[in-house]
């Protein structure tokens, strides 16, 4: 999907969003949006190619030389099933992160996103390769709304 800023179009991730959460952006009370770690996640925020690479590295020994597996998509136009409301939002970090606490008091500490603070503690005894991951996306700049 692409969204127009500046009387630019940029590609941007479609995303639903419930309305509260939406209006908690558009007024800057909430910062950080989250979305869980899937395969239907997986396959519209991972970059195939970019895995391909980063596995082709790992098998010759040059894991150290691995880039960041995200899409290169800076830009979201959340809305709602109904088109009843919508938000276009500019990014500055789209990142993973795992359901411990070092994650999530990176989050609290540089975003102010305190929605997982006590929950990863529920996820402690677990090894870490058990631990939930997540997808999460710091907004920028909030450039358009409809229906808020």
């Amino acid at each position: 999907m692409q969204i127009e800023f500046n009387g630019q179009k940029e590609e941007a991730y479609s995303l639903t969003i419930y309305k509260t959460h939406a209006k908690a952006i558009a007024s800057g009370e909430k910062t950080v949006e989250i979305r869980s770690y899937s395969n239907k996640n997986c396959e519209m925020f991972l970059d195939p190619k970019k895995l391909e690479r980063n596995a082709k590295l790992e098998a010759e020994g040059k894991g150290d030389k691995r880039e960041w597996p995200m899409k290169d998509i800076f830009a979201i136009h959340f809305y709602d099933r109904g088109g009843r409301y919508s938000l276009d939002v500019l990014l500055d970090y789209c990142g993973l992160a795992c359901m411990c606490k070092e994650d999530i008091e990176m989050l609290g500490e540089k975003f102010g996103f305190h929605d997982y603070d006590n929950e990863w503690q529920q996820y402690a005894k677990l090894p870490a390769e058990e631990r939930p991951w997540f997808f999460w996306f710091h907004v920028s700049e909030v450039i358009g709304s409809k229906g808020l």
